[in-house]
């Protein structure tokens, strides 16, 4: 494998999600939290949660998926999740991501990787 692509994406969801414990309990037992947040469909009425990805660059296989909670944050994560991902596969290929991986602590993060994002138009230097 020559290459492979990190992403994410969210789904939201009809019904009631309540897990009926509190945040530190679901924390400690891997639950994720399905609630309101920012609606990448523009549905801000509805609950969501979010997955995210890395698969082949050479043939859209997932090799890697996460449950996550429905606030989460790319550039808070995307960095991890390359690190993560790394050290089960220990396999030297170039991860290809979206502009949320590029933000300081991503790039510390993934000092030895080989990767290309696209630099968000927003960033000073970028301009």
């Amino acid at each position: 494998m020559n290459s492979f692509h990190l992403d994410s994406s969210s789904f939201h969801v009809h019904g009631d999600y309540g897990t009926g414990t509190d945040d530190e309990v679901s924390a400690q037992s891997g639950l994720i939290t399905i609630t309101y947040g920012y609606s990448r469909d523009h549905r801000s009425d509805l609950k969501q949660f979010i997955l995210d990805f890395i698969w082949s660059g050479d043939g859209d296989i997932p090799l890697y998926l996460r449950v996550a909670h429905a606030n989460e944050v790319n550039s808070a994560m995307f960095g991890t999740l390359m690190a993560d991902f790394h050290k089960q596969r220990q396999i030297d290929a170039l991860f290809v991501a979206d502009a949320a991986l590029y933000t300081e602590d991503n790039l510390q993060m993934i000092v030895s990787f080989r990767w290309v994002s696209r630099v968000t138009a927003t960033l000073t230097a970028a301009k």
